[in-house]
């Protein structure tokens, strides 16, 4: 049976794929085997990775702001696309904290390293404090 690895990116910008970049490169390393996409239509994945070799298909979904009742119908929209491609590992990134107020400076980090036995590398981050 085909393990198929899907990473899920939320993020609206260009910027946010190319962010993801490492990441995407080292888990087609770690698995040795193309990664599924699920990406936000609006930063463009497979125009941005087109000439890319890691993934095997790229899947657009949208991510706006809705009302509750479409929030909910697209949330069960979600999840079956995501159950249509019977994904072993799914990986969900996150792009909501800025960095860019802590470049240059002295931080700790406090998050957990996951228990992921192939990808040990990958880290929750809970919190991130500039020390003085």
């Amino acid at each position: 049976m085909k393990k198929n690895i899907l990473v899920i990116i939320g993020g609206r910008g260009i910027g946010d794929l190319i962010y993801h970049l490492p990441l995407l490169k080292s888990l087609y390393k770690t698995y040795k085997r193309k990664i599924l996409i699920l990406s936000n239509r609006t930063n463009q994945a497979k125009e941005v990775f087109k000439n890319e070799i890691f993934y095997e298909k790229i899947i657009y979904f949208d991510n706006q702001r809705l009302n509750l009742f479409k929030t909910i119908k697209n949330i069960f929209k979600f999840k079956k696309i995501i159950n249509s491609y019977n994904p072993k590992y799914v990986y969900l990134t996150s792009t909501t904290l800025d960095l860019e107020s802590f470049v240059g400076k002295t931080v700790m980090v406090k998050g957990e390293t996951m228990a992921a036995q192939s990808a040990p590398w990958l880290m929750d981050v809970w919190v991130i404090k500039e020390l003085e």
